[in-house]
């Protein structure tokens, strides 16, 4: 049975089809359409899926969709209403594009794409907890699902065992610590969706010194519960999620591009510590209630790493897997995967232990636009590029890596990277430069070797996917200051030779010329665009980058004019 999920009509919208029981590909729409957060009906997405399977939309016997619209349209209609009339612009904005698509995508489906077979509505956070639990490591786990909202839904509690996923609603929209967390970002001078990763970066370098002022705002319960007062804040009423109460109650916002200064750290730093508190408080309650000593993390606050590392140390969890994509467009994986499952009680389940779901450019195709980039380019031994690779970041070179087919990652930071050697003075902020970000604390990882987690982190090796802040071990802390900023602690990326062979060869190589086993990445895209798809996307983004040389598999196109 094929089953096709979609995760459309929002943020990140993305299609994953799956073959009895097994994710064939996925894809986001913004690798496709180069729209950030593209919330587009996912066409080509959907596109690639059936070409890579090898099946015409004819093929497909179900489809799965990643929330219930009409729901979805109920709480956006009352939340208008209630806010009327401040809420008639964007009202206006809104309103007409459900009328059109979003409550009719069978029709949508079966006039514009040809298919004709039954669609399946499912719950948003039903659809995430699937995306955590069926392709993870765990025979059985407790499950956590927290966001901004789907449905009614701002963070829910489950179960996972065997094949079986259950889920009960916890907390009901607008008491929602996601969207709390959005708005501070806002508040902070930094777009949403994107300036979540920068306010929890920004968290580290600052005191919590807000708490209480925040608290006013923001009310965590013993349970983990969350009740927002909406005097602070107006989801639904502009085009600021927060209003001029939060401004009284905290001082003036941050414009976008303005001096960050300590009062913008502490605040930060003060959300952070809200949302931790939080997420601790419900997975205490959690773990209490299904005795289970895993767990699994979906919805877009789990990509927030300092809380998961909270998670670690503070609560009765030994282990805790989060998919490669947590968010929105991995919510299209959980729905293929839950209805194969549903409809075919018996099929096994299979742990993913890869994340190459994406397109990969043809040789071909990826030599002619090398050749007609207009740039100097040459030709790598296979079997010596690492090496080669490896002397030029050695030598303070920064380049851009484009290898295999995409991670099914928003920020695909293994396969479409920007890559630096962090000993370079000020590596991390030469890396948010040459990625187009500009504002401070750019989102840069480190990339290790799974050979070396436990002796540059202290901790025991991850799946390739998994993200996790740890603290560097000594002597690394004096010897690669950039990834740890003004702390020990930065955001790791351990990579497996089995799931990334490329990048983990690079890292080997860079190992035994520098005697360091690590590199900061940053994913290979302009800013806070989608990261590079095609080889022309790479050589765009190359283009207008201070990159020092782009690696398109075994091309090395270099700066400068042929």
């Amino acid at each position: 049975m094929v089953v096709v999920g979609l995760s459309c009509h929002d943020h990140d919208a993305a299609a994953c089809l799956v073959r009895d029981g097994v994710v064939v590909a996925a894809a986001l729409e913004a690798w496709f359409d180069r729209k950030p957060h593209s919330p587009s009906f996912p066409a080509q997405a959907l596109n690639y899926c059936l070409l890579e399977a090898g099946v015409t939309i004819d093929g497909v016997d179900r489809v799965a969709l990643s929330n219930k619209p009409f729901l979805e349209f109920e709480r956006i209609l009352m939340s208008h209403v209630r806010a009327f009339p401040r809420s008639l612009g964007t009202f206006l904005q809104e309103v007409p594009p459900w009328l059109e698509q979003r409550l009719v995508l069978p029709v949508v489906l079966r006039k514009e794409h040809g298919y004709e077979g039954k669609v399946h509505f499912l719950h948003h956070h039903l659809c995430h907890a699937a995306s955590a639990y069926l392709p993870g490591p765990f025979d059985e786990a407790a499950i956590l699902v927290t966001d901004g909202a789907g449905e009614w839904s701002t963070a829910s509690l489950g179960h996972g065992e065997g094949t079986s996923v259950t889920l009960r609603q916890r907390l009901r929209y607008p008491h929602s610590i996601g969207l709390f967390y959005t708005a501070i970002a806002t508040y902070l001078g930094f777009e949403p969706l994107d300036g979540e990763a920068r306010v929890m970066a920004l968290s580290r370098t600052g005191r919590p010194a807000l708490r209480k002022q925040l608290e006013t705002a923001v009310h965590i319960g013993e349970d983990g519960s969350v009740r927002i007062d909406t005097g602070f804040f107006q989801f639904f009423e502009g085009e600021r999620l927060y209003s001029h109460a939060l401004e009284e109650l905290l001082g003036p916002a941050r414009a976008p591009g303005d001096p960050v200064v300590q009062h913008h750290r502490d605040t930060a730093a003060s959300a952070q510590a809200l949302l931790e508190e939080a997420i601790v408080r419900a997975a205490r309650g959690l773990h209490a209630q299904t005795g289970s000593d895993r767990l699994c993390l979906a919805g877009g606050v789990a990509a927030n790493t300092l809380a998961v590392r909270r998670l670690l140390q503070d609560t009765p969890f030994t282990d805790i897997h989060i998919p490669p994509e947590p968010g929105n467009a991995g919510s299209a994986m959980g729905a293929a995967l839950y209805l194969s499952h549903a409809l075919q009680p018996d099929l096994p389940r299979r742990h993913v232990s890869r994340t190459d779901f994406g397109p990969a450019s043809p040789a071909g195709r990826l030599e002619v636009a090398v050749k007609n980039s207009g740039r100097p380019f040459r030709r790598l031994d296979v079997a010596d590029r690492g090496r080669q690779i490896a002397r030029r970041l050695a030598d303070g070179d920064i380049i851009g890596w484009y290898q295999g087919r995409m991670s099914f990652a928003r920020a695909d930071l293994g396969r479409r990277a920007v890559l630096i050697d962090p000993r370079v003075p000020g590596a991390n902020v030469r890396l948010g430069h040459a990625t187009g970000h500009l504002e401070p604390i750019p989102p840069v990882e480190v990339c290790v070797s799974s050979e070396h987690v436990a002796e540059v982190f202290g901790v025991p090796a991850l799946t390739s996917f998994k993200h996790l802040e740890a603290d560097l071990c000594e002597p690394w802390r004096d010897l690669v200051p950039a990834p740890a900023g003004s702390s020990p602690s930065a955001r790791l990326l351990a990579v497996h030779r089995e799931d990334n062979r490329p990048l983990h060869d690079l890292l080997e190589a860079f190992h035994a010329i520098a005697d360091i086993p690590m590199l900061l990445c940053a994913g290979l895209a302009r800013g806070d665009g989608p990261v590079a798809c095609s080889p022309s996307d790479a050589l765009d983004i190359f283009g207008h980058a201070p990159i020092d040389a782009l690696v398109l598999e075994d091309w090395v196109v270099e700066r400068g004019v042929s």
